[in-house]
């Protein structure tokens, strides 16, 4: 994606390409492929998992969210009523925390959830565990 980002290239470059990349998952639906191609959505024969997600068709997702950013940020800063605020009002102030960490959130909240379960249910996850 980092081609896309640059300011030379224009909002319907990504726009396009992201398009074209979902319109081609829709072809690619049932094609087996084999493990080198498992990341691109042709999974081998028989395989399963729960949280698999193939690069087809959310690259194209996210080249679309790209083009969406060209477009409402062309400066490549914020243009909003938001933005010409003094301060960032203190009700919002936990919303935008959340989102500058969003990455944190991402990696903690699966071990605050086990761990939850564990400390409200421990004989059932040591059950599970062993």
């Amino acid at each position: 994606a980092i081609p896309f980002l640059s300011g030379k290239v224009q909002w319907f470059i990504p726009a396009v390409s992201g398009i074209g990349i979902i319109i081609l998952s829709c072809f690619l639906q049932g094609v087996s492929g084999n493990l080198l191609l498992l990341p691109f959505g042709m999974p081998y024969p028989g395989f399963t998992s729960i949280d698999y997600e193939p690069l087809i068709p959310w690259f194209g997702v996210m080249l679309l969210g790209v083009s969406a950013g060209k477009i409402l940020y062309p400066a490549g800063k914020r243009s909003t009523l938001l933005s010409a605020l003094p301060e960032m009002p203190t009700v919002l102030r936990p919303l935008c925390f959340a989102g500058r960490h969003t990455l944190l959130i991402y990696l903690l909240h699966v071990p605050v959830i086990i761990l939850g379960v564990f400390l409200l249910f421990p004989d059932a996850v040591l059950s599970v565990l062993f």
